[in-house]
């Protein structure tokens, strides 16, 4: 049975502040708040923006039963934030998204095998208006598994933007697959030219640095990191 971790974290979301350095302060993954999430409140509010951040939980099935799915999403609380409505939308379809093909896929198990989705979130500051949300999921489906998959949504120009555009520039995937090759080493190089580094989903930003979180042989999650700068917008 796979644990569940507590994703809830006071995250005082900078959107509204017009300094970069100050969001580059602020570590939302591991500022957790107990347990108010579990239970779909605010967790903290910025007195600058006045907004809230709070996790909606989302449970189907009971554990031990065939198929059992508990998934968390980041919201933004107040509906008045700039873009706070195109964040929750799109974090929810995702997530949606994400349960969907979990239970599609679980469909035709033979009768007796379990299947488990545990999904959480941490989301980062990368910059004003810019959030980026790094999902983690584990569970059973006949074995045990583990992924990781990220979004990034600017709130401003309320879009996904795409590796690109965060980094700015078409040639990224040399840079990634070099620093891949240098982290991995010769052993495990052939990780880094398969379609995993370059897919969006691997990919989580925080104010100073990118993150690919990759599945290697033996069900180990490596974060594989490259220098980083938001983009202008």
């Amino acid at each position: 049975m796979a644990l569940r971790r507590l994703a809830a974290f006071c995250l005082p979301l900078l959107l509204a502040l017009a300094d970069p350095a100050a969001a580059a302060s602020v570590d939302c993954a591991r500022a957790r708040a107990g347990t108010g999430a579990a239970e779909g409140k605010p967790i903290c509010s910025t007195p600058a923006l006045g907004a809230r951040l709070r996790m909606v939980p989302q449970t189907e099935g009971q554990p031990g039963s065939r198929l059992h799915i508990r998934a968390e999403r980041p919201e933004i609380a107040d509906p008045a934030t700039p873009g706070a409505a195109f964040f929750n939308e799109t974090v929810r379809r995702f997530v949606e998204g994400e349960v969907r093909s979990f239970r599609e896929s679980s469909a035709d198990l033979p009768e007796g095998i379990e299947a488990e989705l545990v999904l959480t979130a941490d989301v980062h500051v990368v910059a004003p208006g810019l959030l980026s949300v790094q999902f983690l999921g584990e569970g059973v489906q006949g074995n045990g598994f583990r992924y990781a998959a990220a979004l990034t949504v600017d709130l401003v120009r309320e879009q996904v933007p795409t590796p690109a555009q965060m980094f700015g520039t078409a040639s990224w995937p040399a840079t990634a697959i070099s620093a891949c090759r240098a982290a991995l080493g010769p052993d495990l190089a052939a990780e880094c030219d398969g379609p995993d580094l370059t897919d969006p989903r691997s990919w989580r930003f925080e104010p100073d640095r990118a993150v690919a979180t990759l599945l290697l042989p033996g069900k180990e999650l490596r974060e594989i990191a490259l220098p980083f700068h938001p983009p202008v917008r």
